[in-house]
Order: C-alpha cells, then structure tokens, then sequence
C-alpha cells in the first residue's frame, strides 16, 4: 500500500475523468452544441498539464515498480497533453464543417492520449501493453471516423488488421522474455540478463518481435507500408495527431525498454536500429518525391522522420 500514489497517476486519472465526462453529457447537448464538448476536452488536457506539476513532485517508482515518475515520462507527458490539445483546437471547425460533429470524437482523443501517458510511464512490459492497446483502439476508431467514406473506412480497416498483427507481436515478447526471465518488470529483466541462467536465445527473440510492433507503431521500414493509406484516407485532424502521437509515444516506449532492460545485449539490437534507419530514411524520401495525393506525400515524409529520429535512439546505445 505504501507504492500507492494517486498524484503519480493524477494526469492519466484526469484525462480519464473528462473523457467519461464528454461521453456522459453528448446525449444532453444538441447537435448544434457538440462542439462545446470540444472545448470540455481542451479544458480536460489543460488540467491534466496542471496535474503534472503533483506528479513532478512524487518523483520515484509506484504501484509495485510498474510506474516510474522521472524527467523522462514527466516531458513526454507534457508533450503528449500538448499535442492532444492542438489536435482538439484543429479538430473544432474542421468536424462541424464536415458534418462529423460528434463528441465520441474528444472522448476517443482524451482515451488515447491517456493511453500515450501510460505508455512513457510504466516501467512494466504489461502495463506498457495496456497504455499501447488504449491509445490503439482509439486511433482505429478515428481514422475511421468518417463513417461514410469508404477511403476512411479501409484506412480504419487497415490499421486495425496491421495493428492487430504488431499486438500479437509485442505480446508474444513479452510472453518469451517471462519465460526466460520469470519477470515482465524492465528492472527485473536487467537483473536477470546478468546472471548466466537465462536462456539467450529467447531473450534475442523476445527482443526481436518486441522491436518488430514498435517499429510498426513508429511506421520506420519495412513497417511503413499501412502508413500512406492511412494517413490518406483519415480525417485530417486524425492524421496530424497520428504523424506525432503514437508516433512518439512509440518511441517513448522503444527507448525505455531497450535502454532499461535490454542493455546486456545492445549490440544485436542497436545493430539493427542503425539498418532500420538507414532504410527508413532512404524509402521515405526517395518515395515522397512521386507522390501524387499531398497526404501520402506527407506520409512518406513523416516516415523519413522517424528515420532521422531512429538514428538518436541507436546513438543513445553506443
């Protein structure tokens, strides 16, 4: 019970509470008025900042070593709350003049930022599923938002199947670094990679499949290919907060459980980083160039990004 801290969680508690909040009021509010929820869910990121300031001041690891308050998850929560915020002012106009003015829209936005805070913040495998598959499922409903399109609804359709597969992945990882390690915890899993019991094999390829489905959330290639038709057919508030998000929180993600708890065997996993930035960079520019759709161009250009920012994750190795 000592491991227990509200403060340490307040942001991810206050995203949660305004997001129930908007769902519960949209049947009381015409439709006219829909976007006063908006502005509920902006209010809801802007206090979810201020809740940063008691969770700065619980510095240190709760709720049983699964939830890590340090400078690394408090930054990329403040950045998470500022894109989601931005998403929502973008989004206000953009859903009343597309007639796709439904409050579901902030709530989903609130869910998935959430589950981005979740993923930056736990220092546990499980709880980094759970974040990863909130702000997932909300992205599926997003993208596919504009129910009467049928580019958005393969662009939902697509996201869901590919994403569902990088899932299966991450979990399966996990599964097989428990078996070798007897733990899900990262501290844990670095402690027992030192000792000379564990079986290597299963580290390498939990390690592998787990680098696999983040790779897919960051779209940096060969797990590019989901993210132009995505982007395309999404709503294009969706598609901006897709290209930072999850894309971020992706790489939260990354850094931490490899830096944490794979730093025994860092030269087969920052080995493959380098090819897959290198790679990256080169198909997402290279690709860009023939683009015809300016969303699909953006697509690639976003994926060349995460090239360039993969290869600050494989430098953070040496």
């Amino acid at each position: 019970m000592n491991s227990i801290n509200i403060s340490a969680i307040l942001p991810v508690v206050v995203l949660s509470v305004f997001g129930i909040a908007v769902m519960v009021a949209e049947p009381f509010v015409r439709d006219r008025s829909k976007s006063q929820l908006g502005w509920l869910a902006f209010a809801g990121t802007l206090a979810a900042m201020l809740a940063l300031i008691p969770m700065v001041r619980n510095r240190g690891q709760w709720y049983a070593n699964s939830w890590v308050v340090d400078d690394y998850s408090v930054v990329f929560s403040f950045v998470f709350l500022l894109i989601a915020a931005v998403t929502i002012l973008t989004s206000l106009d953009f859903l009343l003049r597309e007639s796709m003015n439904h409050a579901e829209f902030y709530a989903l936005l609130l869910f998935a930022t959430a589950g981005m805070l979740m993923m930056s913040g736990s220092n546990e495998l499980m709880m980094v599923f759970l974040g990863l598959e909130i702000l997932s499922i909300a992205t599926y409903v997003m993208a596919g938002f504009r129910r009467t399109d049928l580019r958005s609804n393969e662009s939902a359709l697509k996201y869901f199947l590919l994403g569902s597969f990088s899932s299966a992945f991450f979990l399966y990882g996990i599964a097989l670094i428990f078996g070798a390690t007897g733990s899900t915890n990262l501290l844990a899993i670095a402690d027992a990679l030192r000792s000379a019991q564990v079986q290597a094999s299963l580290v390498y390829l939990s390690a592998a499949m787990m680098l696999i489905a983040l790779c897919f959330k960051v779209a940096v290639a060969p797990f590019h290919i989901w993210t132009p038709d995505v982007y395309e057919g999404a709503p294009t508030p969706v598609t901006g907060f897709m290209s930072v998000g999850p894309k971020a929180a992706g790489f939260a993600v990354l850094v931490r459980v490899f830096l944490t708890a794979f730093p025994t065997i860092t030269e087969r996993w920052s080995s493959a980083i380098w090819l897959i930035a290198a790679l990256t960079m080169v198909v997402g520019n290279v690709i860009a160039l023939v683009q015809p759709n300016i969303k699909r161009m953006l697509a690639y250009s976003s994926i060349a990004h995460a090239g360039y920012v993969a290869v600050a994750v494989a430098s953070t190795s040496g």
